[in-house]
């Protein structure tokens, strides 16, 4: 058994070959570059970053939570929206309308991912292990927003127990989100928070993934 947190391994106390290991990343993410993602997506050097990022089925409802607040992120902040392919008819409509220098909606990203990630000072996304194994690699301030009914509750819930990163759900964010943004922000810490995540999810977890995969077959 191959785990990340140790109330992972205790939920199988029946298996007793048990291996923690750091997060398996993309080799991208180990050698973004900040400077890439200026060039590459047209933003301002020196104004700090919030990137969204929905993942694939979770992108609709978190448009539509967080499109409000984008107006008020601008004042301080430019604005990457990694917006997925299916938007709502209305979120579309009002989005088309809406148009600032540095607001930068993108339906997909297939190029460059690792750098834009790099690139953010404040990182908005679902709780997937992938992104949150990417996120520990560059320690980023993260806020999750865990897709309802799914294991992303509990990894976030997992998360936020040590402090490495801000929970919030997509109906509060939806109902009161500027009044926790404003919270959030008065209680942040800039790089803390990322510090805490890299501390929980270590480096090297892709070299001992692989080692892990040779002591398995040349053990056969």
């Amino acid at each position: 058994l191959v785990f990340y947190f140790e109330i992972t391994a205790n939920q199988f106390p029946s298996i007793s070959l048990k291996r923690k290991i750091g997060p398996v990343v993309r080799q991208e993410i180990y050698s973004a570059s900040v400077k890439s993602a200026n060039e590459r997506f047209g933003l301002h050097p020196e104004r700090p970053l919030i990137l969204i990022t929905g993942g694939g089925q979770g992108a609709v409802g978190l448009n539509e939570a967080i499109f409000p607040l984008i107006k008020h992120w601008l004042v301080d902040f430019q604005v990457v929206h990694l917006t997925g392919t299916k938007w709502t008819n209305s979120l579309e409509q009002e989005s088309s309308t809406f148009s600032h220098p540095d607001y930068h909606p993108i339906e997909t990203i297939h190029e460059g991912m690792g750098d834009l990630l790099s690139r953010s000072e404040i990182v908005l996304t679902r709780a997937g292990m992938g992104i949150l194994g990417e996120l520990a690699v560059l320690q980023k301030d993260t806020v999750l927003i865990p897709l309802p009914g799914t294991h992303q509750v509990d990894n976030a819930l997992i998360i936020k127990k040590y402090k490495a990163a801000e929970i919030v759900s997509q109906a509060d964010l939806a109902s009161t989100g500027l009044e926790w943004w404003n919270s959030f922000l008065e209680k942040r810490v800039p790089g803390e928070m990322g510090k805490r995540l890299h501390e929980i999810l270590q480096d090297g977890g892709t070299n001992d993934f692989a080692h892990l995969v040779f002591e398995i077959t040349d053990g056969r």
